[in-house]
């Protein structure tokens, strides 16, 4: 089955410090760009690192970043056999456009956010999982993907917003919007990847609306696991000199060989 996916374009954003779980001897290379080899259970970041600057349907560029970042690199061998993966139920766009760029990209049957919602109701599931302890989370996504028979699912949570005025610096003032992100798979009956995804954008003349916002979530969300399906894990960038040093992102296809 032909598939495609989005360049790796990204952002220089403010620091690159990477950890994995398995042993680095206390150091990881200075390059521009840090790629990850698929040899280790799992890949985290301690820190933020930028992922792609995006541009919203009005013009406004919003740049992507990623903070205590986790993911398990079983992730890539899991989505080669996925059948379906389910999108939760969220009050905005985000999923809906993170299910609709994996269903084009990756040729995965999606359960949309509103269908998620219908059977999980209807299976007297809940899905108010940011007030759920770490067990009972565990508990209804595996009742959650038993009940949608999906290999996957993703959740992603908006936790909150914030202004930065940078009254004493030179930067023009900044908003960001926060989400936490979770795929959870069946086969593994674990969280394969759990992030928080910052979407920062200056403040001028053309100001997006918030769902334009949620939309690019949605859209760097289903990247990343695109991403994951040919390896990727991470993708982090050295600062340099000028926080203006930045890559936009370019739509190139290219085959991903499923076994």
């Amino acid at each position: 089955m032909p598939n495609h996916r989005r360049s790796a374009g990204a952002a220089a954003l403010r620091l690159s410090l990477v950890a994995s779980s398995f042993l680095l001897s206390g150091c990881v290379a200075a390059a521009p760009a840090i790629f990850m080899a698929a040899t280790a259970l799992t890949v985290g970041s301690t820190a933020f690192f930028g992922y792609k600057m995006y541009q919203s349907a009005s013009g406004s560029e919003i740049e992507i970043g990623f903070e205590n970042d986790l993911v398990s690199q079983v992730v890539q061998e899991e989505l080669f056999s996925a059948e379906t993966i389910a999108f939760w139920p969220s009050p905005n766009r985000s999923l809906v456009v993170a299910a609709e760029d994996i269903n084009s990209e990756l040729g995965i049957s999606v359960i949309s956010p509103a269908l998620t919602a219908e059977r999980l109701r209807a299976a007297g599931i809940a899905t108010s999982i940011e007030t759920m302890t770490a067990g009972e989370r565990a508990q209804t996504f595996y009742a959650a993907a038993e009940a949608l028979n999906a290999d996957f699912i993703v959740t992603l949570t908006m936790i909150g917003t914030e202004t930065d005025s940078n009254v004493f610096s030179i930067r023009r003032s900044t908003y960001t919007a926060n989400y936490d992100v979770v795929v959870y798979s069946h086969s593994s009956n674990a969280e394969v990847w759990t992030s928080r995804l910052i979407a920062e954008l200056g403040i001028g003349r053309n100001i997006p609306s918030q769902s334009e916002i949620d939309e690019v979530a949605g859209r760097a969300v289903a990247d990343r696991i695109i991403d994951f399906s040919e390896g990727d894990f991470i993708v982090s960038y050295i600062d340099g000199e000028t926080p203006e040093i930045r890559l936009v992102e370019r739509r190139s296809p290219s085959s991903i060989l499923l076994p």
